[in-house]
């Protein structure tokens, strides 16, 4: 926890954001290592971000430099990329960027993973989705009104 918001200030979100936005044709260009995938790099960049997200002062500079990224990778085909990138996005959630997140397409394609095979990602989705519009005050009840926008 204390070294969150360190890894963001010594410059290490833009790296992990690009490999997140990465995509995964190109991955036939690059020499993966035995037992890895054309997804390891997404993978481990988005549960990097979903770490960094759940410190406060990171969440201002992923929203800022990658959410459109983040909800991008909410639509991958690799589940543990759209669990991690929906991890962050439900930490990010929590902060002042509930509406960042809505009008970025967040809620729809939270939706869309909510139905996911998945168990790991339902519960992300569906946490996101609360943070979104649960009971947790008057922020919640204005983006309820922008959930019939969606």
């Amino acid at each position: 926890k204390g070294n969150k918001h360190r890894v963001v200030r010594a410059g290490g979100l833009p790296p992990l954001l690009k490999l997140l936005g990465s995509s995964n044709t190109s991955a036939s260009k690059i020499n993966l290592i035995d037992g890895d995938d054309q997804f390891n790099a997404q993978r481990q960049a988005a549960r990097a971000i979903f770490a960094l997200a759940s410190n406060k002062e990171n969440q201002e500079m992923i929203v800022g430099m990658g959410l459109t990224l983040l909800i991008r990778a909410l639509s991958s085909v690799d589940t543990s990329v759209a669990q991690y990138a929906a991890g962050a996005v439900a930490n990010i959630a929590t902060g002042d960027f509930q509406g960042s997140i809505i009008a970025a397409g967040g809620v729809g394609a939270l939706l869309q993973l909510s139905r996911s095979p998945s168990l790991e990602v339902q519960a992300q989705a569906i946490r996101g989705l609360k943070n979104l519009f649960g009971e947790q005050g008057d922020q919640n009840r204005n983006n309820k009104g922008q959930l019939t926008n969606t």
